[in-house]
Protein backbone atom coordinates (compact mmCIF):
# COMPACT_ATOMS: atom_id res chain seq x y z
CA UNK A 1 0.00 0.00 0.00
CA UNK A 2 1.34 3.41 -0.96
CA UNK A 3 1.28 5.84 1.95
CA UNK A 4 1.35 9.63 2.06
CA UNK A 5 4.54 11.56 2.79
CA UNK A 6 3.31 12.53 6.24
CA UNK A 7 2.41 9.01 7.38
CA UNK A 8 5.04 7.90 9.90
CA UNK A 9 3.63 4.56 11.08
CA UNK A 10 1.14 2.95 13.43
CA UNK A 11 1.06 3.14 17.21
CA UNK A 12 -0.92 0.92 19.56
CA UNK A 13 -3.44 2.90 21.60
CA UNK A 14 -3.11 0.43 24.50
CA UNK A 15 0.59 -0.36 24.92
CA UNK A 16 2.23 2.35 22.77
CA UNK A 17 4.13 -0.11 20.56
CA UNK A 18 5.16 1.14 17.12
CA UNK A 19 4.02 -1.25 14.39
CA UNK A 20 4.91 -1.49 10.69
CA UNK A 21 1.81 -0.64 8.63
CA UNK A 22 2.48 -3.50 6.22
CA UNK A 23 2.58 -6.04 9.03
CA UNK A 24 -0.60 -5.80 11.02
CA UNK A 25 -4.09 -4.44 11.56
CA UNK A 26 -3.93 -5.03 15.34
CA UNK A 27 -1.03 -4.71 17.76
CA UNK A 28 0.98 -7.95 17.69
CA UNK A 29 1.98 -7.38 21.34
CA UNK A 30 -1.41 -6.85 23.00
CA UNK A 31 -4.09 -6.99 20.28
CA UNK A 32 -4.89 -3.28 20.72
CA UNK A 33 -6.17 -0.92 18.04
CA UNK A 34 -3.60 0.94 15.97
CA UNK A 35 -3.65 4.68 15.29
CA UNK A 36 -1.70 6.31 12.47
CA UNK A 37 1.09 8.68 13.45
CA UNK A 38 2.26 11.55 11.28
CA UNK A 39 5.28 13.70 10.55
CA UNK A 40 3.38 16.98 10.40
CA UNK A 41 6.41 18.82 9.00
CA UNK A 42 6.16 16.61 5.88
CA UNK A 43 2.66 17.86 5.04
CA UNK A 44 2.93 20.22 2.08
CA UNK A 45 -0.36 22.09 2.36
CA UNK A 46 -1.19 25.71 3.00
CA UNK A 47 -4.45 27.19 4.26
CA UNK A 48 -5.29 28.84 0.91
CA UNK A 49 -4.90 25.62 -1.09
CA UNK A 50 -6.86 23.62 1.45
CA UNK A 51 -9.63 26.22 1.65
CA UNK A 52 -10.08 26.30 -2.12
CA UNK A 53 -10.82 22.57 -2.39
CA UNK A 54 -14.41 21.40 -2.81
CA UNK A 55 -16.04 19.72 0.16
CA UNK A 56 -17.11 16.63 -1.76
CA UNK A 57 -15.24 13.75 -0.16
CA UNK A 58 -12.55 12.78 2.32
CA UNK A 59 -9.96 13.32 -0.43
CA UNK A 60 -10.13 17.02 0.35
CA UNK A 61 -7.82 16.00 3.20
CA UNK A 62 -5.51 13.79 1.06
CA UNK A 63 -2.24 14.99 2.61
CA UNK A 64 -3.61 14.31 6.08
CA UNK A 65 -4.66 10.70 5.39
CA UNK A 66 -2.33 7.74 6.00
CA UNK A 67 -2.58 6.23 2.51
CA UNK A 68 -2.53 7.57 -1.02
CA UNK A 69 -5.72 7.90 -3.04
CA UNK A 70 -4.61 5.30 -5.58
CA UNK A 71 -4.42 2.73 -2.75
CA UNK A 72 -8.03 3.27 -1.71
CA UNK A 73 -11.01 1.07 -2.43
CA UNK A 74 -14.02 3.34 -2.69
CA UNK A 75 -17.69 3.31 -3.62
CA UNK A 76 -18.12 7.09 -3.79
CA UNK A 77 -18.89 7.36 -0.08
CA UNK A 78 -18.71 10.54 1.94
CA UNK A 79 -19.89 14.13 1.76
CA UNK A 80 -23.42 13.23 2.79
CA UNK A 81 -25.65 16.27 3.27
CA UNK A 82 -26.84 18.05 6.36
CA UNK A 83 -30.65 18.24 6.23
CA UNK A 84 -32.47 21.19 7.77
CA UNK A 85 -35.24 20.08 10.19
CA UNK A 86 -37.36 23.15 10.99
CA UNK A 87 -40.20 21.19 12.65
CA UNK A 88 -37.77 19.52 15.05
CA UNK A 89 -36.10 22.86 15.75
CA UNK A 90 -39.49 24.38 16.61
CA UNK A 91 -40.38 21.45 18.86
CA UNK A 92 -37.06 21.75 20.69
CA UNK A 93 -37.33 25.52 20.91
CA UNK A 94 -34.03 26.16 19.13
CA UNK A 95 -33.20 28.26 16.11
CA UNK A 96 -32.05 25.46 13.81
CA UNK A 97 -31.46 21.70 13.74
CA UNK A 98 -29.36 20.00 11.08
CA UNK A 99 -29.21 16.21 10.77
CA UNK A 100 -26.44 14.39 8.89
CA UNK A 101 -28.03 12.05 6.34
CA UNK A 102 -25.58 9.14 6.18
CA UNK A 103 -28.31 6.99 4.66
CA UNK A 104 -27.21 8.48 1.33
CA UNK A 105 -23.92 6.58 1.45
CA UNK A 106 -23.68 3.72 -1.09
CA UNK A 107 -24.66 1.07 1.47
CA UNK A 108 -27.74 3.04 2.48
CA UNK A 109 -26.86 2.50 6.12
CA UNK A 110 -26.29 5.14 8.76
CA UNK A 111 -24.72 2.52 11.04
CA UNK A 112 -21.55 2.36 8.90
CA UNK A 113 -20.24 5.34 10.79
Amino acid sequence: MKTTAAFAGLECVDCGATVDAAESHRCPNCGGALDPTYDYDAIDLDRETFGSRPFDSQWRYAELLPFARESAVTTAEGATPLVDCPDLAAELGVGRVLIKDDGRNPTGSSTDR
